[in-house]
């Protein structure tokens, strides 16, 4: 399945709502882009029914164990519902027409990626850190810095990914800001290219594609040529030092941005082949801008 072209009209952006406060900033984030570009929104709530078979609990019979266990699964969804349409409620409240909610049984990022294929989305907005802190679903590895259930859903969803950072939605966030690209001289870096110009082109933004390079190499006239007639002359670009996602974050508080694009090779899951192994991670950790994963 290709991923639908972003910006798309019509199409719906989902949010992976956790219910706490980081689902709060992703449903921000998408409210945002689904009043710019007119499109529903959907909040999607996934509870794993699975976590509450805590058997310590559960009395000896059989058919009373059921009766507990169906009560707890029962209670817990009803509040969890609530929850959702309360957020639904904060979202109209401050002027977002097209918005409801979905509570879905499952793993989070399973059900959200089906969710998003089923709906035809054009982007799931989920945050940094989302399902980080329950204790059901430990984050290894890079999931420690990007969240088990955002790393899944960027890993899976074969569409655009926003990862809404731990901080509040930057005043510049879509109001004229400069998008940074982080881009290697590739094909890996054409889609959040593009992506990122026809989004800027909605909403009076500007493009920077920031390339990441060894310190000796930031004053090579070649290297610059080079990049200039990668991303073409319509297009702002700099050289910029260090590790890739420094760089990439570094840029993007020089220059007041409104978020950070990256590419997402699908056959390296998290990584664009060329940003280097731990780019990604690093930059959702750092950067105080939502991040747009973009399938490349």
């Amino acid at each position: 399945m290709s991923a639908p072209s972003f910006p798309s009209a019509g199409l719906p952006i989902l949010v992976a709502h956790d219910l706490g406060p980081g689902g709060r900033r992703a449903a921000d984030v998408g409210a945002i882009v689904a009043q710019i570009l007119g499109a529903p929104l959907r909040l999607v709530h996934a509870m794993d029914a699975a976590v509450d078979a805590d058997f310590g609990a559960i009395p000896a019979g059989i058919a009373p164990a059921a009766d507990v266990l169906r009560s707890r699964i029962e209670a817990r969804v009803a509040h969890e519902r609530a929850a959702l349409q309360a957020e639904v409620a904060r979202l109209r409240s401050g002027g977002l027409a097209q918005v409801d909610a979905e509570h879905v049984d499952g793993r989070p990022w399973e059900a959200i990626v089906a969710v998003g294929a089923r709906e035809g989305a054009q982007l799931v907005v989920v945050a940094a850190h989302a399902g980080e802190a329950t204790p059901h679903v430990p984050a290894r590895g890079i999931g420690k810095l990007l969240g088990s259930t955002a790393e899944r859903i960027v890993r899976h969803a074969g569409m655009v990914v926003a990862v809404a950072a731990d901080e509040p939605v930057p005043a510049a966030f879509f109001s004229g800001a400069a998008w940074i690209v982080g881009v290697e001289l590739d094909a890996t870096s054409r889609p959040p290219l593009e992506a990122a110009q026809r989004l800027a082109a909605r909403v009076g933004g500007r493009v920077l594609a920031v390339h990441a390079t060894r310190s000796e190499r930031v004053a090579d006239a070649a290297l610059r040529e080079e990049l200039t007639r990668f991303v073409g002359t319509e297009i702002a670009s700099q050289l910029e030092a260090g590790p890739a996602a420094e760089a990439f974050v570094r840029a993007a508080a020089a220059n007041d941005a409104g978020a950070v694009v990256l590419g997402v090779h699908e056959h390296n899951g998290l990584l664009a082949r060329a940003l280097g192994r731990d780019a990604l991670g690093p930059t959702f950790r750092l950067t105080r801008v939502p991040v747009f994963c973009v399938p490349a």
